[in-house]
C-alpha cells in the first residue's frame, strides 16, 4: 500500500511551518496597521471652547470672556471664528 505524501511526518512539520510562518506574517500586518491608526490619532486636535463670568464688588463692572483651549497633542488650526451679540461683531 502506498503511503500518501502529505501524511509523512517530515510534509505535515512542512505544512505546519508554512501555516505557523503565514499566521505570523497576517498577525505582523495587522499590528502594522493598529500602529500607523494609533499614531495617527495621537496627533489629533482638541479644541476645548470655555467661557468666563464675573463681577465685581459694587456690582457695577462685570466681565466675560470666551477661551479656546489646544489640549490635544497636536496643532489645533482655527479657520474661522467670530463672535456676535445683538447682530454686531465684537473684536
Amino acid at each position: 500500500m502506498k503511503e500518501k505524501i502529505w501524511l509523512k511526518p517530515e510534509m505535515v512539520v512542512a505544512l505546519s511551518a508554512v501555516l505557523v510562518s503565514v499566521f505570523a506574517v497576517v498577525v505582523g500586518v495587522y499590528s502594522a496597521y493598529t500602529d500607523r491608526t494609533y499614531a495617527r490619532a495621537s496627533v489629533w486636535p482638541n479644541v476645548v471652547i470655555g467661557r468666563h463670568t464675573s463681577v465685581s464688588d459694587s456690582q457695577d463692572t462685570a466681565l466675560f470672556s470666551i477661551f479656546l483651549d489646544s489640549s490635544g497633542l497636536g496643532p489645533a488650526k482655527l479657520r474661522y471664528t467670530k463672535v456676535a451679540y445683538d447682530g454686531r461683531t465684537i473684536s
